[in-house]
């Protein structure tokens, strides 16, 4: 799936697909991780507003990708 979501975006947009992809799988686990091990309740908005924070960060970080994709100035 992650190759056909690459495969089938604008060749402008596939650098910021593939880092959000990796971004979320990423974030995914350590949610995951959190939730087994630090006794954290799973929570999907939490979820979503690490996987927004960190792509945040990777964008000011130089992803130029992810932020053609995502416009993510607002703090």
């Amino acid at each position: 799936w992650w190759l056909e979501a690459i495969q089938s975006s604008p060749s402008s947009t596939r650098k910021g697909t593939t880092s959000l992809v990796m971004l979320t799988a990423w974030s995914i686990w350590k949610h995951r991780n959190a939730a087994g091990f630090d006794n954290s309740l799973p929570s999907i908005a939490s979820l979503l507003d690490g996987v927004k924070a960190e792509a945040r960060q990777w964008s000011r970080a130089g992803a130029v990708g992810l932020r053609a994709l995502l416009p993510l100035d607002p703090i």
